[in-house]
């Protein structure tokens, strides 16, 4: 007898032809919305940038916030209290839908595989990204 009990309260299916990586989800209150609601980012490798926020059990078209194709790749998604580094921005736009606008675009000279986040230093409250 388990103790656990799993249920699914909400999926979609994204794009066909889309590949994606264990770094193409993030969960996270990614426009700083007052009461905190997280929102469900997807990136995958062919550009494809989607903002998910389901309302209630089974999907439903008011769910998505953003669909946008980049220019490039998305390695990687991540959200946190960066200091002096972003890539993109999200505002909210009426009550249903957000727009993205690009903050900061740095080029590598190389190949990236991945990235990591964090409190690097030992300073609070300051999160950092390397690649």
């Amino acid at each position: 007898m388990s103790l656990f009990n799993s249920r699914e309260y909400w999926s979609t299916r994204l794009g066909t032809e889309e590949e994606f990586d264990q770094g193409s989800i993030c969960i996270a209150n990614v426009d700083n919305e007052p009461n905190g609601h997280v929102k469900i980012v997807t990136g995958s490798l062919q550009g494809m940038l989607r903002v998910h926020m389901p309302h209630q059990r089974g999907y439903h078209i008011e769910d998505i916030l953003l669909e946008t194709e980049l220019e490039g790749s998305i390695l990687q998604l991540a959200a946190g209290n960066f200091l002096g580094f972003a890539v993109y921005s999200l505002q909210a736009v009426g009550s249903s839908y957000l727009q993205h606008s690009k903050i900061y675009e740095h080029w590598l000279e190389h190949t990236a595989a991945n990235m990591v986040t964090g409190g690097f230093g030992g300073v609070a409250g300051v999160e950092h990204i390397a690649v």
